[in-house]
């Protein structure tokens, strides 16, 4: 896997808000999603007192001509932390 220096938006068109992506575009060409692996979640800690940080979801997908990539949703929807969920690309995979 090669990880990005700093992990880069991506633009991600998905069936609902906190669904798997079926599509994003990267650096102006648009992927089609074919298959997606995930989420595995990093959330923060609970027992905490409420804060700004957002939970991320991690995906790994494959695009219609098998290039693989590491992405990630950083929020939910519905988590009151912050407004609509934000999406990056993380890394490619070989």
């Amino acid at each position: 896997m090669k990880l990005l220096d700093r992990a880069e938006p991506i633009a991600v068109l998905y069936a609902s808000p906190d669904g798997l992506p079926r599509r994003f575009r990267w650096r102006g060409q648009v992927h089609e999603i074919a298959r997606a692996e995930g989420p595995e979640r990093i959330a923060p800690e609970w027992w905490r007192e409420r804060s700004s940080v957002r939970l991320r979801d991690y995906y790994r997908i494959e695009d219609g001509e098998g290039r693989r990539y590491w992405i990630y949703r950083n929020g939910l929807a519905s988590d009151g932390r912050g407004g609509v969920p934000e999406w990056f690309l993380q890394g490619l995979c070989a």
